[in-house]
């Protein structure tokens, strides 16, 4: 009989890339719309700790665990925050 290996846990870039590879980002959009129809719990796990992020919309809370989460990973509130790329952090003048 042969020894078994344990099987190998995930890291969360592998996890990311394997989720790429199931849904292509470009093609969520309209499950997004749907999402937002039914409010904050209507949104699956998967979609709120990793597809939305791919849309720079990310789930507000400590990111910590500090409130409850485990392993690094805080409660979200249900609440949403979108982040935004600004060129060599450049503004416009109406942006103070």
């Amino acid at each position: 009989m042969e020894p078994t290996t344990p099987p190998v846990k995930e890291t969360k870039a592998q996890r990311a890339e394997r989720l790429k590879r199931e849904q292509n980002p470009w093609e969520g959009l309209d499950q997004i719309r749907e999402y937002c129809k039914g409010g904050f719990e209507a949104i699956p796990p998967v979609w709120r700790n990793t597809y939305l992020r791919w849309w720079g919309v990310y789930t507000q809370g400590d990111g910590l665990g500090v409130t409850g989460g485990k392993g690094g990973e805080g409660n979200a509130d249900p609440y949403f925050m979108l982040r935004i790329r600004m060129p060599l952090g450049m503004r416009m003048r109406s942006m103070k």
